[in-house]
């Protein structure tokens, strides 16, 4: 229904109202129960993902056959794997500085790495990773995934603790840092 309202409205308002329209309708929906979604299999996320590039297409009026990367770069506009790994990254933050719910507090478990050896992961503010009991659910669980995120960002900027970071800091540090990857 998004992609049907945009490809009416993109002849007669501009770029910046169509942006406004997509992310009322369309990234409010994507948005909602993201982290759920970024566990699921790539088969359910490849549907969302094409009708996100269809979106991005029919706002600066692209053919179907254009590439939608750089178009993601142009506007500005995480792709649905990147927002959920920022979304997963503002949720480690908020854990570590208490800011989430005590139920939420005492189900999730993410350790900093502690012990009196200097080591990188120490020394950075990594994560430490949680062993698994199978492949199935372990390798893909929210808290390893998570922890995953929070470490590859961290090991990216190692001149910042990003725990100490206010959130909205963070989010665009780490909304750039995606958004540079299209390039």
């Amino acid at each position: 229904r998004t992609n049907g309202a945009l490809s009416k409205l993109r002849h007669y308002i501009p770029t910046k109202l169509l942006l406004n329209v997509y992310h009322a309708i369309f990234t409010s929906h994507i948005r909602y129960a993201s982290q759920l979604w970024g566990l699921c299999d790539n088969s359910t996320t490849h549907r969302i993902l094409t009708l996100q590039n269809t979106a991005l297409k029919l706002i600066t009026f692209n053919g179907p056959r254009t590439s939608a990367t750089p178009l993601f770069a142009e506007l500005g506009i995480l792709k649905l794997f990147d927002q959920v790994k920022v979304m997963n990254i503002l949720y480690v933050h908020k854990y570590l500085n208490g800011n989430l719910p005590l139920d939420n507090l005492s189900t999730l478990q993410f350790c900093k790495t502690n012990h009196s050896i200097r080591t990188r992961g120490n020394t950075l503010g990594l994560l430490k990773r949680s062993n698994v009991a199978t492949a199935t659910f372990g390798l893909n669980s929210f808290t390893r995934l998570s922890t995953n995120q929070w470490n590859y960002l961290q090991g990216k900027f190692v001149d910042q603790n990003l725990a100490e970071l206010k959130l909205t800091k963070l989010k665009s540090l780490a909304t750039k840092f995606y958004l540079n990857t299209y390039h």
